[in-house]
C-alpha cells in the first residue's frame, strides 16, 4: 500500500480569470512547498478517472451540464466568484476526476492517504448552481 497519492490537475493554469483570487498559482505554491519538504517526489500522482454522464447527473442537473459544457470560447462570469472559459468544463472533469481517483485509491486500501490538488476547485457547487469558485462538487462525485 502506497503512503501517500496524488492527484495534479495538469493544463489547470487554462483556467484562469485576471483579477480573480482562485488562479494557477495557489496549486503551484502547494505542489512546491510539498516538493521542498519532500512529500512530492516518491508519492504516486494517479490520473483522473472518467465520470459516467449518469454520475454527473446523479449529483448535478442537466441544465447546470449543459451550461458548463457550452462554453464558447469566451469567458464568462457565473456569479462575482466564479467564471468558465472555453478550457473549464473538461478541467472540471478533470479535477473531479482526479478527486474521484484519490478517493478510490484511498478506499480500496491501495493508499493511506491521498491529496487532490483540484482545480477548478470543487466543494462549493450545488446540484444546480456553480459557485464560490467551483463548477462542480468534486467532492460529492469523488
Amino acid at each position: 500500500m502506497d503512503k501517500l497519492c496524488y492527484f495534479y490537475p495538469t493544463g489547470h493554469e487554462m483556467h484562469f480569470a485576471a483579477g480573480n483570487p482562485e488562479r494557477p498559482a495557489r496549486i503551484e505554491a502547494i505542489q512546491q512547498r510539498l516538493h521542498e519538504l519532500g512529500l512530492w517526489q516518491d508519492f504516486p500522482k494517479l490520473p483522473p478517472v472518467a465520470l459516467s454522464q449518469s454520475l454527473l447527473e446523479h449529483i448535478h442537473s442537466p441544465e447546470l451540464l449543459a451550461m458548463l459544457n457550452s462554453a464558447d470560447g469566451s469567458r464568462s462570469q457565473i456569479d462575482s466568484d466564479t467564471y468558465l472559459t472555453a478550457h473549464s468544463w473538461p478541467l472540471a472533469l478533470n479535477a473531479a476526476g482526479g478527486a474521484a481517483a484519490v478517493a478510490y485509491s484511498v478506499f480500496n486500501q491501495e493508499s493511506a492517504k491521498g491529496f487532490a490538488l483540484s482545480r477548478p476547485p470543487g466543494h462549493h457547487a450545488t446540484p444546480y448552481h456553480a459557485m464560490g469558485f467551483c463548477l462542480l462538487s468534486n467532492i460529492a462525485l469523488a
